[in-house]
């Protein structure tokens, strides 16, 4: 009989974890399948749609998308050697912009109807109006989200973008204004229940002894959710959550997280937090926890700044974003405030909501440590980075700095770093283990 170290039977606890590892590797490979996924016409004409609009950016409403009847697609980079975006920005533009363009212009997404680019930087800005001249799409939107959120009459604007991003969609459609915000309701509650269960699994990889699920695995179940049907979605969605909940939040050293199960402290991970901009490749998350970490929090765009609230980040009463609890939006007004309460990327201002939900994560999440994964020549996360890793310091938390580019982290270099990274938070626990007096 299999037992775990309290002499308990740890067959149930073992076929648990099989299940969510299934649930989670199916999930995956729809993402690692996206093109495939996303070409088959049939598969969303059944479930009723019209056809399929990509978007950028997490500030991109999703819902609109669906009430005028198109399934929403997040456009990503691949990694890869890039080619005709030379002849259209130049080499020093930010990796994903070029990435995005690059795979655009090899006609990647000519099968999209259309495309939403809310305003973000320049670089994407100058990307979109590349995208409008070169790519042949039917529709074109570009929405002027605000960049400074706490403006007078932020709200009120933020909901006239929407509203003309809703009479554009609904012209497209055939179905006029009226028909899109009919449908938003509707819309508005699916993808509240998507953001509320992926926030249940937020609350567990932060707060569990060991997270449920490993960084890789959260981005992968995280991106499935950009490609996937969102009714299908919700619904592999909720039995992984429960498959998550059944499993029940164990204890240091279970081997949940890739722990061997002794219970001793060496064999529990050190305990990270990650912030960028859009990782869209798995395997840069599981480069940083195979050095010997688990990554229990972020603060990405292909994360948690999707579906929490900066209350809810710092540990406070505020929902996670779209949940009833932070107000499921039934029309533009609450919809605008959805959006402007998510957690804030660095294309917005000011940075003060930011960084106290980065600490927040870092603190309730019980990080060591805390690692930038910064998109080659970004210049926003850039200009963040450095105050960023001062708040971090203050707080007494270690951080160090890697660059991706086109989605991925240079292996060996990556490596060595994060492996002194690790060692360096290693050598703080034994002096902090020892009183203070190192060896």
């Amino acid at each position: 009989m299999s037992q775990d170290i309290a002499g308990r039977d740890d067959r149930p606890r073992a076929a648990a974890r099989q299940e969510v590892a299934r649930q989670v590797a199916e999930l995956a490979a729809v993402y690692a399948d996206r093109r495939a996924y996303l070409a088959d016409a049939a598969r969303f004409k059944a479930a009723g749609y019209r056809g399929t609009i990509g978007y950028f950016c997490t500030y991109a409403p999703e819902e609109l998308i669906l009430a005028a009847g198109y399934h929403p697609a997040r456009i990503v980079a691949e990694p890869g050697m890039v080619g005709p975006v030379d002849g259209h920005l130049q080499s020093f533009a930010c990796s994903f912009a070029r990435g995005c363009l690059d795979q655009a212009l090899r006609g990647h997404y000519d099968g999209l109807d259309g495309v939403v680019f809310p305003a973000t930087c320049d670089s994407l800005r100058h990307a979109a109006e590349i995208w409008k001249r070169n790519v042949p799409q039917r529709f074109f939107h570009f929405m002027n989200f605000p960049s400074r959120l706490d403006a007078p009459g932020v709200a009120e604007y933020t909901a006239r973008e929407m509203a003309d991003l809703a009479e554009a969609l609904g012209a497209f459609a055939g179905v006029g204004a009226a028909g899109v915000l009919a449908k938003l309701p509707e819309t508005a509650a699916l993808m509240a229940e998507v953001r509320a269960l992926l926030g249940r699994l937020w609350e567990a990889r932060l707060t569990w002894p060991l997270p449920p699920l490993t960084g890789t695995e959260a981005l992968s179940v995280f991106l499935a959710g950009v490609v996937m049907e969102r009714r299908e979605y919700r619904d592999r969605l909720a039995r992984l959550v429960a498959a998550v909940e059944a499993l029940g939040p164990g204890a240091a050293g279970d081997a949940a997280a890739g722990g061997a199960g002794a219970g001793d402290a060496a064999s529990v991970p050190v305990r990270l937090v990650v912030t960028g901009g859009v990782i869209e490749d798995p395997a840069t998350i599981r480069l940083v926890e195979e050095s010997g970490a688990v990554v229990v929090g972020d603060d990405l765009c292909t994360g948690t700044r999707s579906f929490v609230t900066s209350e809810a980040a710092t540990g406070g009463a505020g929902a996670v974003a779209g949940t009833a609890g932070a107000g499921s939006p039934a029309d533009l007004s609450g919809l605008a405030r959805l959006y402007l309460a998510k957690v804030p990327c660095p294309t917005k201002h000011p940075i003060d909501r930011r960084v106290d939900s980065l600490l927040g994560t870092a603190r309730r999440g019980r990080a060591a440590g805390v690692v930038f994964l910064l998109q080659k020549f970004c210049e926003t996360h850039a200009f963040d980075q450095p105050y960023l890793t001062s708040r971090l310091t203050e707080m007494g938390l270690p951080s160090l700095v890697l660059e991706v580019e086109q989605g991925r982290l240079t292996e060996g270099q990556a490596g060595t770093r994060l492996g002194a990274f690790l060692e360096m938070i290693a050598g703080r626990r034994e002096v902090a283990a020892n009183g203070g007096a190192s060896r």
